[in-house]
C-alpha cells in the first residue's frame, strides 16, 4: 500500500476540523497556487479538480483536489504533450 501524501496548508488557510475534509474555492485555489478566477474558469470548462455544489455554495474535498494534481503529474514534456 502506497503512503498517502498530504498537502501542506498555506499559512493563510484555516486547517478544517479532521470530520471536515472540504474546501472552499479560495483555500483550494491556495493549494493549487492558482487564482480564484482560474479555479472558477476550470471549473465552468471541466478541466479542474472535481467539485461540490450545494446551490450557490462550491466545496472541493481534499482528496479530489490530490487525486488532480496526481493526474497532472508527469516525468517529462513528452509525457505531458498527450494531457
Amino acid at each position: 500500500m502506497e503512503p498517502q501524501m498530504t498537502l501542506p496548508l498555506p499559512h493563510h488557510v484555516e486547517p478544517l476540523p479532521p470530520w471536515d475534509g472540504l474546501l472552499d474555492p479560495r483555500s483550494a485555489a491556495a493549494i493549487l497556487r492558482l487564482s480564484i478566477h482560474t479555479l472558477a474558469d476550470m471549473r465552468c470548462k471541466g478541466t479542474g479538480p472535481r467539485f461540490l455544489k450545494a446551490g450557490r455554495l462550491v466545496r472541493y474535498r481534499l482528496s479530489d483536489v490530490q487525486a488532480w494534481l496526481d493526474a497532472h503529474s508527469f516525468q517529462n514534456t513528452s509525457e505531458a504533450k498527450g494531457a
